[in-house]
C-alpha cells in the first residue's frame, strides 16, 4: 500500500499515479486479458454499460433523431449489427485476449467486442445516419529540430458526448510475450489504442478524417487494434507506415507516427480504399481535420 499498488495478479498490477490509474499487463494474450479483467472489472463493466446501454450511444441516437425513441432503438440495433460485422477481422492473438478479458470481467464476447470497434461504428454512423457530424480532434508532433531535445507529442480527444470516457481513463503498460513493450493511453475494456508509444521509440495516435459512404468498409481491421499492431510490433517509421498502408482498413483517419529521430515522422491519411502520406514541415507534423484533407 505504501507503494500505491492496491491490487495485484500473477500477470499484472494496478496503481494510481497523480490521480491516473496505471495498469501493467504482462505475458501471453490470455494472461494479459485475464489480468485486465481482474484488475479493472468494475471499470470494464461500466465502460460497456455506459457506452452502449445507459448513456452514450443511446444519448447520441436521441440527438441524431430528435428524441424519437423508436428510431433510437433501431439505431442501437444497427450499431450492434455493425460491431458484429468487424468480428472476423480481429487478429487471433487479440481475440484470445478479448475472450479472457470477457470471462474475467463477467461480460459476453459481443460486449467486449463493442468496446474495441465502437470508434469505427460511430464514424460509419456519422456518414450513414447524419450530415451533422463533425470532427475536432487534433494531434501534433514537435520534432527535435524545434524542441532542441526529445520528441514532443500532443493530442486532444474531442468527443463531447463521451465525457464518461475521461472518468474511465487508464494508462496501460503492456509487456507482451510476443512483441515490443509499449505504453497506451486508453480506457478500461479497450485492448487497442488511440495513443501509444513503444520501447523502440515509435509513437502512434489517430484522429478522424472525413470520408464518404463510398470509402468505408466492414472488412477492415478495427482501428483501435490496427494501431495497437503498430505499437506492439513496429520498431521504425518506414515499416510502420508500410504496415498501415498495406492493411485492410475501415474508415477515414489521420494516423500520426513518429520515432523521435530528426524529421522522422509522418501522418498517414487513410480510408478504406485510399492512403497518402504527409511529411513534417519545419520540424512539425500534424493531423487535424481540414477541408483540403483527402486520403485519395
Amino acid at each position: 500500500l505504501k507503494s500505491g499498488v492496491f491490487m495485484a495478479s500473477v500477470s499484472g498490477r494496478r496503481s494510481v499515479r497523480d490521480g491516473i490509474s496505471v495498469v501493467e499487463l504482462e505475458g501471453k494474450p490470455e494472461e494479459i486479458g485475464t489480468a485486465h479483467g481482474i484488475l479493472l472489472k468494475d471499470e470494464v463493466r461500466r465502460s460497456y454499460f455506459e457506452l452502449m446501454e445507459n448513456r452514450i450511444i443511446p444519448g447520441l441516437g436521441m440527438e441524431l433523431f430528435g428524441g424519437d425513441k423508436e428510431k433510437t432503438e433501431k439505431f442501437l440495433e444497427w450499431c450492434s449489427y455493425k460491431a458484429n460485422r468487424f468480428s472476423k477481422q480481429i487478429p487471433a492473438d487479440y481475440q484470445l485476449e478479448m475472450d479472457a478479458l470477457a470471462a474475467a470481467a463477467g461480460l459476453s464476447g459481443k460486449q467486449i467486442l463493442f468496446l474495441q470497434v465502437f470508434l469505427d461504428v460511430m464514424e460509419q454512423a456519422g456518414f450513414i445516419h447524419s450530415d451533422r457530424f463533425f470532427h475536432s480532434c487534433t494531434q501534433a508532433a514537435f520534432l527535435p529540430s524545434v524542441t532542441g531535445g526529445p520528441l514532443l507529442t500532443a493530442r486532444n480527444l474531442d468527443w463531447p458526448p463521451f465525457g464518461v470516457v475521461n472518468e474511465l481513463c487508464v494508462l496501460f503498460h503492456y509487456l507482451p510475450t510476443d512483441g515490443i513493450p509499449f505504453w497506451s493511453m486508453g480506457w478500461a475494456g479497450a485492448i487497442g489504442t488511440l495513443t501509444a508509444f513503444n520501447r523502440a521509440g515509435i509513437f502512434v495516435s489517430e484522429e478522424s478524417l472525413t470520408g464518404s459512404t463510398e470509402d468505408i468498409s466492414d472488412g477492415g481491421i478495427p482501428t483501435f487494434l490496427l494501431h495497437r499492431r503498430l505499437a506492439q510490433y513496429e520498431d521504425n517509421l518506414a515499416s510502420a507506415v508500410r504496415t498501415l498502408r498495406g492493411a485492410a482498413r475501415t474508415n477515414g483517419y489521420h494516423s500520426l507516427i513518429a520515432s523521435g529521430r530528426e524529421n522522422d515522422a509522418a501522418v498517414v491519411l487513410h480510408s478504406a480504399n485510399h492512403s497518402s502520406v504527409r511529411k513534417p514541415v519545419g520540424g512539425f507534423c500534424w493531423g487535424v481535420e481540414t477541408e483540403r484533407d483527402n486520403p485519395a
